[in-house]
């Protein structure tokens, strides 16, 4: 199966259709762009928001990441695999905890998007980073120490690009409101 995001190339000519049964006989729906029918051209992907309508995915987006249920913010120097699995996490370099609890979070729309973030701001504890760090993705836990993840994704621009961040012995990272959450 394709990465999300991923859509393979069109092969010219291949000539694919879809047929569909129907009580009286076939119906012959014609190939997709170029001739060919790409690869899970009907997978609904994550940034196609999954074929949801906006109401369940704010459902969905409210079901995992509730209010008055303490999530703890971290951040990864090497992310894990899709699967959440491996990864780097930055630890034992702050005193006063290597992560952050955010325990209130709100919900906005924009066109078809639902955004589930944070609602106040998150600041390290002083004082600051024991050692410097460059951070790739942040992550949501269900504990202060070990837990599950419970969500993780590279930090990013405000384009959407992956990028990294870089901080010095006695840095405190600090995220604004509305800028840790889930978008579908």
């Amino acid at each position: 199966m394709a990465e999300d995001g991923y859509i393979p190339e069109v092969v010219e000519g291949f000539g694919l259709g879809l047929w569909m049964a129907t009580g009286g006989g076939d119906i012959h729906f014609p190939a997709c762009e170029g001739g060919g029918l790409v690869e899970n051209a009907f997978v609904a992907r994550r940034e196609d928001h999954l074929g949801l309508p906006l109401v369940w995915r704010i459902s969905i987006l409210e079901a995992h990441l509730p209010n008055g249920t303490s999530l703890y913010l971290g951040f990864f120097t090497d992310l894990p695999d899709r699967r959440g699995l491996g990864g780097v996490e930055l630890t034992t370099i702050v005193t006063g905890g290597d992560r952050q609890l955010i325990d209130t979070w709100t919900t906005t729309t924009e066109v078809a998007s639902a955004r589930r973030v944070n609602a106040s701001s998150v600041i390290w504890p002083e004082p600051g980073l024991g050692q410097a760090a460059t951070i790739i993705g942040w992550g949501l836990w269900d504990a202060p120490a070990k837990g599950d993840l419970r969500a993780f994704d590279f930090t990013r621009t405000d384009a959407g690009k992956p990028r990294t961040f870089t901080f010095a012995v006695g840095d405190r990272p600090a995220v604004g409101a509305g800028e840790v959450g889930l978008v579908l």
